[in-house]
Formats: structure tokens, sequence, C-alpha cells
């Protein structure tokens, strides 16, 4: 089936309910594409690479003889294709967040154009940043405590299949909860919060931050928790601060907007138009009549 070239439109420059649903079915044909194509690629660098050997290298000093062990047979396989996944999942998101932009951008005003480009550059840097610190902090500080806590007769032997569940389940834990504070910027943008809500708040957001991070964070290490609610509540203040400054933006256009210099130069810049307009119609005429001459 060949994709069209040129949707229809309405007299009034909409797209019916149908081409909607082909506009959508199509990008998500083109994001499907995207992510088996990653995935292949994903396939081809964990088999050609020892992309394990690097996964592991921060809680390698854990390890006993700095190794994993699986306990089924298929657990090579099992690892293989997840992280195959994973690395298809990271090299499509860039492709699937420009179908999604070109699917929502004509529905869009301006200021909403711009605020959803900031959005998802600034979404993907924070994303980044809490994976890397659940890589390079949370878990190895995590198989850290736990060699501390190993007394007598326990002795540790992991998994590889579990480690890199617990693995993948932070990472994500991690990115996910550092977009948090991004949403509120993008509500006081769009005039749902304020920075005064969300300074008042501010106390109520820290019992939030840490009960919520001690939910999300896989296993029962606290140690994780506090990695994950320290930068989280400094995220928060990061927000209030954004918040602030696009109020403040926002108060100064508006005091702008009703000075009566504005206004004047607004008249003015009104009246300089209605004169080019009537000079190039009298201009237009005068060629016109020259013509017919």
């Amino acid at each position: 089936m060949n994709r069209p070239s040129r949707i229809p439109r309405s007299t009034t420059g909409e797209m019916p309910f149908l081409d909607h649903l082909e506009e959508l079915r199509w990008r998500i044909i083109f994001s499907v594409a995207a992510l088996a194509v990653g995935a292949a690629i994903g396939f081809f660098v964990v088999v050609r690479f020892d992309v394990v050997e690097a996964l592991i290298q921060p809680v390698k000093p854990y390890l006993p003889n700095g190794e994993l062990v699986v306990t089924h047979g298929a657990s090579p396989i099992t690892i293989v294709m997840q992280l195959a996944f994973a690395i298809g999942v990271a090299l499509a998101l860039p492709v699937i967040l420009y179908q999604i932009w070109v699917f929502l951008s004509p529905a869009l005003h301006a200021h909403e154009r711009r605020l959803v480009i900031v959005v998802i550059g600034a979404s993907t840097l924070l994303f980044a940043l809490g994976a890397a610190l659940a890589y390079f902090f949370a878990v190895p500080a995590t198989f850290a405590l736990s060699a501390k806590l190993l007394r007598g007769s326990l002795r540790p032997m992991y998994e590889a299949s579990a480690y890199f569940g617990f693995l993948t389940s932070m990472v994500l834990t991690f990115g996910l909860a550092f977009e948090v504070p991004l949403g509120l910027v993008a509500l006081t943008w769009l005039r749902i919060l304020s920075s005064a809500v969300l300074a008042r708040t501010r106390r109520y957001a820290v019992i939030v931050i840490f009960a919520a991070a001690s939910i999300v964070t896989p296993g029962d290490a606290v140690n994780a928790t506090l990695i994950l609610s320290v930068p989280l509540y400094l995220l928060y203040e990061g927000a209030i601060l954004a918040s602030w400054l696009i109020d403040r933006g926002r108060t100064r256009r508006e005091e702008d907007s009703d000075s009566p210099v504005t206004a004047v130069s607004a008249v003015l810049g009104s009246i300089a138009l209605w004169r080019r307009r009537r000079l190039s119609q009298v201009l237009r005429t005068s060629a016109s009549r020259a013509a017919s001459a």
C-alpha cells in the first residue's frame, strides 16, 4: 500500500477525522519500522561486541571473580534479545519523537510549537542524566551496600538475568523521574501552575519526593532512595526558578502591551501599513490605465 502524497483538506484548511487517523497510522508505521531497524542494529552490536562486559563494569568489583552466572539454558538468548531491544529503543527514540512532532505540530500555535521543541530537547537531556546517575552511582552503591552487609555463611552469586532486570528498572526509573520537574515547568508555561504555587508547596514536595522515590526504586535499598530523592528535590528547586522566570517574562510582556507607548506604536504601525497598501493600490491602478491607453 502506498502512502498518499498529499492528504486532502476541507475548505477551512482542517483535515477530516478519517484523514487524521490515516496520518496517525503512517506515523505509527514509521515509528515501528524505526524500532525494528534499531533492534536489528542493536542485535548486531550485542553479538559483535562485548556489551555485557561494558554493562557490568560499574559493579564488577563486587561480583565474585568479576563475573555473572546463568542458571538457565535460555538465559543468554534472553539477555541478548533484551539488550538488543534496549539499544533499538535508544536508536529509534529520535525518530519516534520526530513522528510525534510531525503529527501534532499542525494543531499547535507558534508558542506551543516552541514549547514542544524545548520540552523534547530538555526531556532527552534529563532522561540521559537520570540514566547516568543510576548506572554510575545508584547501582554500584546498591551492590557496595550489599557487599558490606554479607556476613558469615552468606556468599554472593549474582544471576545475569536478575542483574540486567535490576539495571534496566533502575535506569528507567531514574530517567523517567527526572522528567517530572520538566512537566511542572511546562504546566507553568501553559498557565496551569505558577511559581508561587510551587514555592508554597515546597514542604509537601519534599515528603512526596521521598515517598515516591522509596516506592519506585526497585528493591529495598535505602541508598537508592536517597540517591534519587536528593537530585529530584534540586530539580524541583530548579523548576521553581524556571517557573519564576516564565511568570516574570509573561508579566513584563503584559505590562508592555498595556503601556501607552506600545499602544501608540501599534496605531502608527497600522497607519503606515495602510498607507503602503494604499500607495501600492494606486500604482497598480495607474499602471493598468497606462497599459490600456
